[in-house]
């Protein structure tokens, strides 16, 4: 299974998650994963469950449950909100609490 899940933006760059489930052998499950780890972009894994099941006839023993995230670099800076004021702090005149100016 791959169902990518939605990005997350921070100020500096984006995280696009996706859920994973393989299934194969010990080893071919490690492999895997170890390809992951040695990818050029960064990839982190996380929430690893590995399920081990008896022999089959297909020598899938194994399966690993996962989320991964990719990130890529944000070439403009997400710019931080403006903070409101808070009740009671004093507003400049000619401005409302929203910011906006009065005529």
């Amino acid at each position: 299974m791959f169902k990518p899940s939605p990005s997350r933006s921070q100020t500096y760059y984006t995280e696009m998650p996706v859920d994973v489930v393989v299934y194969g052998g010990y080893h071919q499950v490690g492999s895997f994963l170890a390809e992951l780890a040695n990818m050029r972009r960064i990839v982190t894994v996380s929430n690893l469950k590995l399920i081990s099941a008896p022999s089959n006839e297909y020598s899938q023993t194994t399966s690993a449950a996962f989320s991964a995230s990719a990130y890529s670099l944000n070439t403009a800076p997400v710019a931080a909100p403006v903070p409101s004021p808070k009740p009671g702090e004093n507003v400049k005149k000619g401005e409302s609490t929203n910011g906006h100016v009065e005529s």
